[in-house]
């Protein structure tokens, strides 16, 4: 019979953590490193990276963020990380008046999914997702709000703090 240790577990403040990490090479892996060394501050060496379709487009479109990329091999990618907020998108800052306010946009389309997942998960969709939501009435404010705010993002300039 398993150990069930109930009592709790304490963390306490550590110095930075160094070290060699070697795993073989795999798409889920290799995406997630690509983004986080890009938001490190920093050099990220990864090796053992899948140098599959979608992850070289992973790489592309964070080059096109402005983050350095260098791959030294098929499976070796080096990256100079920016920062958490170092990342930019220049066409996206060029053809919004605020692109700023793009984030309430995905803002908007998380709650949306997340309240269809608990609609489902509840049992309350007893029909075809895309039949659902054209029946129902705070999907069509949700997709209404979305579309003004795009409208709102491409057209005015909007002071964010």
């Amino acid at each position: 019979m398993p150990n069930l240790d109930t009592s709790p577990l304490i963390s306490e403040k550590s110095r930075a953590l160094k070290g060699v990490i070697i795993v073989p090479g795999d798409k889920s892996i290799s995406h997630r490193a690509l983004m986080l060394g890009s938001i490190a501050n920093g050099q990220t060496h990864i090796r053992g990276f899948l140098a599959g379709e979608d992850c070289l487009a992973t790489l592309a479109a964070l080059r096109q963020m402005g983050v350095n990329i260098e791959q030294k091999a098929s499976d070796e990618v080096l990256i100079d990380g920016v920062g958490l907020r170092g990342l930019s998108a220049p066409e996206t800052q060029l053809r919004y008046a605020s692109p700023d306010l793009l984030w309430a946009v995905a803002l908007g389309i998380i709650y949306w999914q997340g309240r269809m997942w608990i609609i489902t998960s509840r049992g309350l969709m007893h029909e075809d997702p895309i039949v659902y939501v054209t029946k129902d009435r705070i999907s069509y404010l949700v997709l209404l709000s979305l579309i003004v705010l795009t409208v709102i993002a491409y057209f005015y300039t909007v002071p964010i703090f």
